[in-house]
C-alpha cells in the first residue's frame, strides 16, 4: 500500500471515528483546507462526479433547483456544474467547509445547518436534493433522511450516495425500503459504484422520487 493511501486510510478512519457534534466540527475545522486534495488523492474519492451524473441522468431540467445537503467543500457543486445546472444551493454545518466552497463559485446560495435539524431550509421548496458521502457518517443516521422530504417538491428527485457499510451496519439500506413501503417515496435506482476508488471502497448510490 502506498503512502497515499496509508493516509488515506487514516484520514477515513479518523472521519469514522468522530462521534459527537463537536468532534465533527473540530475535525472539519481543521482539515478543510486540505478536504480536497486527500480524499482525492489519497483516497480517489470518485463519488460526486458518480452521483452528479446519475442524478443528471434523473433530473433533465438544468434550471430546477436544487439543494447539495452535506455540501463540504463544494465537490458536489463542481460536479453538478459540469452537467449544467445552474441554480444550486449548499448546505453544510461545518463554516470553514462552507467557506472553501464558497470560493469555488458554484453555489447560488450557501446555507450553515445541521441535517440532523433542517429547519434552516424552511420557507424553501427545491425541485430536487443530492447528498454524497453526508448521510451515515459521524452523527447523521439514516432516520434524518425524513426531515429533508418536505423540501422537496412533489415528484422531486432526491438522490442520496453513501459509503457501503452504511447500507447494513449503519441501517440505510433498511430505511430506503422502508420509506419506499409506506410510499414516502418511490425508489427508482439503487446500485453500488465506486466510492473510495483507490481503497477500494464502494458506495451506494439511491435515486428516490419523493412522493
Amino acid at each position: 500500500m502506498s503512502g497515499d493511501q496509508l493516509e488515506g486510510r487514516a484520514f477515513l478512519q479518523h472521519c469514522y471515528d468522530l462521534k459527537s457534534t463537536d468532534d465533527v466540527r473540530a475535525f472539519y475545522r481543521q482539515r478543510a483546507g486540505e478536504y480536497d486534495t486527500v480524499l482525492r488523492e489519497a483516497v480517489g474519492y470518485v463519488a460526486p462526479e458518480i452521483s452528479a451524473r446519475i442524478f443528471a441522468g434523473h433530473v433533465e431540467d438544468r434550471s430546477a433547483r436544487i439543494v447539495d445537503l452535506g455540501c463540504g467543500t463544494g465537490l458536489v457543486g463542481e460536479a453538478l456544474r459540469t452537467h449544467g445546472y445552474s441554480c444550486v444551493d449548499g448546505a453544510d454545518f461545518s463554516e470553514p467547509m462552507l467557506d472553501e466552497a464558497r470560493a469555488k463559485g458554484v453555489y447560488r446560495e450557501l446555507l450553515q445547518l445541521d441535517l440532523n435539524e433542517p429547519a434552516a431550509l424552511d420557507g424553501r421548496r427545491y425541485d430536487a436534493a443530492i447528498s454524497v458521502g453526508s448521510f451515515g457518517e459521524a452523527h447523521i443516521g439514516a432516520g434524518a433522511l425524513d426531515g429533508v422530504l418536505p423540501f422537496i417538491a412533489r415528484d422531486g428527485i432526491f438522490c442520496v450516495c453513501v459509503n457501503e457499510r452504511c447500507i447494513g451496519d449503519l441501517g440505510f439500506g433498511a430505511k430506503f425500503h422502508e420509506m419506499h413501503e409506506r410510499r414516502a417515496v418511490e425508489i427508482l435506482s439503487l446500485a453500488a459504484y465506486p466510492y473510495h476508488a483507490k481503497v477500494g471502497i464502494e458506495g451506494r448510490v439511491c435515486v428516490m422520487r419523493v412522493a
